[in-house]
């Protein structure tokens, strides 16, 4: 498997060709009622990517888009970074493609000089919450009901 995928990155939203930019819009409209609240009602909206001050890791398998993450690093006073919306594609779920963002990422905020990074997710969401503890996260705060009655927002951090 190893030669069939690759990274593309970018740090800004405005490096990201058309066509890449296209590939992860609709990957989040696929992923969309995956995620609590669905990522179409929140705020900040995936077609601003150019404006967006987060950086994009596109995992591509056999040339097509397979996942995608986001992440930002704008806690420079604490050298940390926060990663956001991590996608995989239905079609390339369960072959540890996301246990491959997330690391790739690790690394390269590690280059970058990032010492912590941080991230959350749904308590309801296990196989999210085993796939970052396989990558080194621990949980350390809960909020409880934060999405919903009986879903809580469970937090998640690694030391670099």
């Amino acid at each position: 498997m190893t030669e069939k995928y690759s990274f593309d990155y970018f740090k800004t939203g405005k490096e990201i060709d058309e066509r890449t930019r296209k590939g992860i819009i609709e990957l989040h409209y696929a992923a969309d009622k995956d995620f609590i609240p669905p990522l179409s009602r929140r705020r900040q909206k995936i077609e601003d990517i150019p404006d967006l001050n987060s950086r994009f890791l596109v995992l591509k398998y056999e040339g097509r888009i397979a996942g995608v993450i986001i992440f930002w690093d704008y806690y420079w006073k604490c050298r940390s970074a926060y990663i956001g919306n991590t996608i995989v594609s239905r079609n390339f779920r369960k072959l540890g493609f996301g246990q491959l963002l997330i690391k790739e990422s690790v690394k390269r905020l590690r280059l970058d000089g990032i010492h912590l990074v941080k991230t959350n997710t749904w308590s309801n969401n296990m196989s999210s919450i085993n796939m970052l503890e396989k990558c080194g996260f621990t949980k350390y705060y809960t909020v409880r009901d934060a999405r919903g009655k009986g879903i809580h927002k469970i937090w998640l951090r690694r030391s670099l």
